[in-house]
């Protein structure tokens, strides 16, 4: 890296700059608009960003391009400051419609501060840009500056740019499941999941190990409603790093986690278990979990179900995530009207239900219970219709949040659920339970969906 490689380019039009698709923010952009959205996800932060460049200008650190085709050139650091430019100078091609009128608002403010050119550095050099973006990356100042890497962007941008690290198959299967469309977050605890990804365990997760890549044994909706339980298992700490410490309670979880998925595994709980052969399941160097390529056969090709077996050893304490009555027992909250009947009922019918034994009707209430809350709160608040539930929704909890009836975290967590798919975590998702075979609901995905988003619920009806 030294600065002989890079050339210094004035007053590049942000409309010829694009976003990187696999920036260590983005990571599987499939478009542009999707670049934005996914960044847009640290919403809060972005505001502020957007605030700051209007009052302020562009910091001093410059944001680095590559050359890309037809006179437009790819950030390859700086995608955050790009998309704030490409907000404040064109605030109605934002992705996110909710945010719009604050995008406005601000530009409204600062009119004549907002630059629509931008100085760069440039180089053809990949590793000198490379060395720069890793040495860069320090210091935050609550979203005007530039975020510290959490562990799992660092190791995806090692990953995509071929360097080694001590998360590699959990970087690596995680980035496969982000690909298919599993929305992950950029603090999801991939220190705590790489403790279980051992060649074995692999193959129980669907993936066999070919020329040091993961290649998949089983159906993309397997292997992804495994994904999706584990994403959602560790970002929601429903499970942490003492739940998979040892090798038997790991492969335990991931037991679960198939059964979960539809799948079913006989085990023998009167015989001792073959030790699995050390080579097949060595640490690297750096004390992380396997990453050599050798091929073993598969020990679960098959995609049958079977009967499962009975749990070993000692019962584990019950989470809320795998309650048998999605609403529990105790008071809930909902405030509806006498006169409401049809609500009562859902909420009645839902109280009866083992979430359990009836996913689908629990899974069909719920978004009954969710449209037809949301329907009531925008008619008492006079709310346009945006057409789709979960950007009725999402628009629904702006005005909550700017009105003091959720909180800060909460708004947050109800965004997350109309943004990107992820099974049934995801709130369109519930629409294509009705319409799709390949779309089923496991309980536990049902009750993390109504802990988190049980809150919207109860602020529409509130007083």
């Amino acid at each position: 890296m030294a600065r002989k490689d890079f050339t210094q380019l004035n007053d590049i039009p942000i409309q010829n700059i694009l976003l990187d698709t696999e920036n260590a923010r983005i990571r599987a952009g499939t478009d542009q608009n999707n670049c934005i959205s996914r960044i847009l996800r640290k919403e809060s932060q972005m505001l502020v960003l957007m605030e700051d460049i209007a009052a302020h200008g562009l910091t001093t650190m410059p944001i680095l391009v590559m050359p890309h085709t037809e006179g437009k050139w790819i950030v390859k650091d700086g995608n955050r400051r790009i998309t704030a430019l490409k907000l404040l100078n064109f605030p109605e091609s934002c992705p996110e419609p909710h945010l719009i009128s604050k995008i406005k608002k601000i530009k409204e403010k600062f009119e004549q501060n907002i630059p629509s050119t931008v100085d760069c550095l440039s180089s053809n050099n990949f590793e000198a840009i490379f060395q720069e973006i890793v040495a860069r990356h320090s210091g935050a100042r609550n979203g005007a500056g530039q975020y510290d890497w959490y562990a799992y962007m660092r190791t995806v941008y090692l990953l995509n740019n071929g360097h080694p690290t001590d998360y590699k198959r959990a970087g690596q299967y995680m980035c496969w499941a982000e690909r298919e469309g599993l929305d992950v977050e950029d603090d999801f605890p991939i220190s705590s999941v790489a403790r279980f990804f051992t060649k074995d365990n692999l193959r129980l997760l669907g993936f066999e190990i070919e020329n040091d890549d993961l290649v998949p044994i089983l159906s993309k909706e397997k292997i992804m409603k495994m994904a999706s339980n584990i994403n959602s298992d560790f970002s929601l700490k429903l499970v942490d790093v003492n739940t998979v410490f040892n090798p038997d309670d790991a492969k335990q979880y991931l037991l679960s986690v198939r059964e979960r998925a539809g799948i079913y595994d006989h085990v023998d709980q009167d015989k001792n278990e073959s030790k699995p052969n050390p080579s097949e399941d060595s640490t690297d160097k750096k004390g992380g979990p396997d990453n050599s390529s050798e091929k073993n056969p598969s020990t679960d090709s098959s995609e049958e179900d079977t009967k499962p077996s009975s749990p070993r050893g000692r019962t584990p304490k019950k989470s809320p995530a795998e309650r048998s009555k999605i609403l529990g027992t105790g008071k809930i909250g909902i405030n509806v009207p006498d006169e409401e009947t049809k609500i009562r009922t859902i909420i009645s019918e839902l109280r009866q239900l083992d979430v359990k034994k009836t996913t689908l009707a629990v899974a069909f209430l719920l978004r009954a219970l969710l449209e037809l809350s949301d329907k009531e709160y925008r008619r008492m608040h006079n709310l346009t219709d945006r057409k789709s539930l979960a950007k009725n929704i999402a628009f629904s909890a702006e005005h909550m949040f700017e009105n003091g009836l959720i909180t800060d975290s909460e708004h947050h967590v109800i965004l997350t659920y109309t943004r990107g798919e992820q099974g049934v975590l995801h709130i369109e998702t519930l629409q294509k339970l009705i319409h799709r075979e390949t779309h089923h609901p496991d309980y536990i995905s049902l009750n993390v969906f109504w802990t988190n988003i049980g809150c919207f619920v109860r602020a529409c009806w509130k007083d």
